[in-house]
Formats: structure tokens, sequence, C-alpha cells
């Protein structure tokens, strides 16, 4: 089974007095993939070729909904059709004990984390309770 949602919005369900709202800031995941691609060729085919396991356990870890697939899913043209990126729920990769694919893959992953952290296009919404 995967989950694969646009866009993930979370919300407080309990919050004390003291808290007035707060911001809720977006950037576009297909945006930054395409950047990433112009300033790092060879990390976006890493991370469009080596694959990672995802994990995601239900309240209570009643239930556990794992997938395995790649960051970036690119076409035959390499063009950018899909995109995974949640750092929280990744799990292992998948099927390598190559170390040189690993060092490869953990330098991909660091460089794309970085571009994702400072990419300046984002949308701010401010949440007032």
């Amino acid at each position: 089974m995967q989950s694969r949602p646009g866009i993930a919005y979370l919300h407080c369900l309990q919050y004390d007095d003291c808290v007035e709202g707060g911001v809720l800031s977006v950037k576009d995941g297909f945006k930054i993939a395409e950047k990433f691609r112009e300033t790092y060729p060879d990390h976006y085919h890493t991370l469009s070729t080596i694959k990672v396991k995802f994990a995601f356990y239900s309240v209570n870890k009643a239930a556990c909904y794992v997938t395995e697939t790649t960051h970036i899913q690119a076409d035959a043209n390499g063009d950018l059709i899909g995109f995974n990126w949640a750092p929280n729920v990744q799990q292992s990769l998948s099927n390598t004990n190559n170390e040189q694919e690993l060092e490869k893959y953990t330098v991909a992953y660091h460089e794309f984390q970085k571009i994702t952290e400072d990419f300046p296009e984002r949308v701010t919404i401010f949440v007032m309770l």
C-alpha cells in the first residue's frame, strides 16, 4: 500500500492558552527538484536511481504502510514526473551494500536537503486561532 499526498497539512488539536496562531510555510518540491537537476545533474541522477524505503506507522502502530521508491522519479528523458521527500518517514536504502553507491547517495541526499532549506520561494500561511 502506498500513501502519497500532494500536500500534507498538519494541525494541532490541543494547545496552550498562550498560543494565538502560527505560520505554515510550503515549498514547491517540483521546482526544487528542477533546480537541483540544473545545479547537480549527477546527484539528480543518483536520487532518481537509488531506491529508499519509506514507512508510516498509524496511531499506536496498529498498521504500517511501507513503500520503496526513489526520491526523484524521472521519465526516459530524465524529466521529472514524481517526487518523494519525507525525511521523517524515510527508512533505509533498499538493496545496497555497495559503499560507493552509499557514499554517492549520502552526498546527493545532503545536497538536496541543503538546496531545499535554502530555496527562497515559499508560500506562507498565517493561522489565527
